[in-house]
């Protein structure tokens, strides 16, 4: 009996996908009750690796999909097509769960009956990322992801429905789904949120289902992510246009922090790989550089009216 399906978009990152599935193996929660739905988009088939791994500790039902390359959003909704489960799991292939994480996700749903609340798991920063200043930022004051300001059983704003890992009832989403506007990561998550928000979701936190994201804190591709989550800023707004910040209101804003993000990224390089435990100073400048860079995302979105 499928009681709980794992849905895991990938596209390119086999050693990764690995360990997160590694993980999934060894949870507490029973894998005889447990689906494995991936949706690669690269590669497209199966790695022997993968297959010779599933065999040694197999899943209910495992089904693996190829989609050609079309942004995460495509993917996840290849991937609630595919699933049986009556509760979903939303999981990036680069998050390696702790062991009881499964099994605190369908607690947490057995317990709360009703079936508009979703739960948000912790995802956290490898410790050896958080040896630098960057990688501390990252966990601690960085904007991507905001889990260290969350309380246990907070109820979050909707936009907080991040699919690094989290889990709601088949029965709430129903034929809402991710839009496949969003051809690249950013904001497809949040906007399946917001709406959700608006049927009556109730977004709590669950820190007890800590995964540990996997992904190095290397500040150029990190840049890089954000300009690409930036682009698809333009698209989110004119879905949700009260999403729209104050700052991004100012005349002449975009040009400037397109000319400036570049710079500032340059001028941090260096200070990123500082201790963290004396690079806390250095927090705002990554911050300032991160609002430079999503800005001049947005100013090089194809979505721009």
């Amino acid at each position: 009996m499928i009681s709980l399906s794992v849905l895991i978009p990938t596209y390119g990152r086999v050693p990764f996908l690995l360990k997160c599935v590694r993980a999934l193996q060894h949870q507490t929660f029973p894998a005889s009750h447990t689906e494995l739905v991936i949706v690669s988009s690269e590669p497209r088939e199966m790695p022997s690796s993968l297959q010779t791994m599933l065999q040694s500790r197999p899943f209910a039902r495992v089904v693996w999909c190829y989609d050609p390359p079309g942004g995460p959003a495509r993917a996840r909704n290849r991937a609630i097509e595919a699933a049986r489960g009556s509760l979903l799991l939303f999981l990036d292939d680069d998050v390696v769960l702790h062991e009881d994480a499964l099994a605190h996700h369908v607690e947490a749903h057995r317990r709360e009956t009703n079936p508009r609340v979703v739960f948000l798991g912790r995802v956290e920063m490898d410790a050896k990322q958080q040896q630098t200043a960057f990688g501390r930022w990252m966990e601690e004051g960085g904007r991507h992801f905001l889990y260290p300001r969350f309380r246990p059983g907070q109820v979050l704003p909707p936009e907080r429905f991040y699919t690094a890992q989290i889990s709601l009832k088949r029965a709430f989403l129903k034929d809402e789904r991710f839009n496949e506007q969003f051809v690249a990561p950013g904001y497809e998550d949040g906007d399946l949120g917001l709406r959700l928000g608006k049927r009556g979701m109730i977004l709590r936190y669950l820190p007890e289902a800590r995964g540990i994201h996997l992904r190095p804190a290397v500040m150029t591709s990190y840049w890089e992510r954000v300009e690409t989550v930036g682009k698809m800023r333009p698209l989110l707004l004119s879905l949700h246009p009260e999403r729209r910040h104050w700052v991004e209101r100012i005349p002449g804003i975009l040009p400037a922090a397109a000319w400036l993000a570049p710079r500032a990224q340059r001028w941090v390089e260096p200070l990123g790989s500082w201790p963290a435990r004396t690079g806390r100073w250095l927090f705002p400048l990554f911050t300032l550089t991160y609002g430079l860079t999503l800005l001049r995302g947005v100013a090089r979105s194809p979505f721009r009216d």
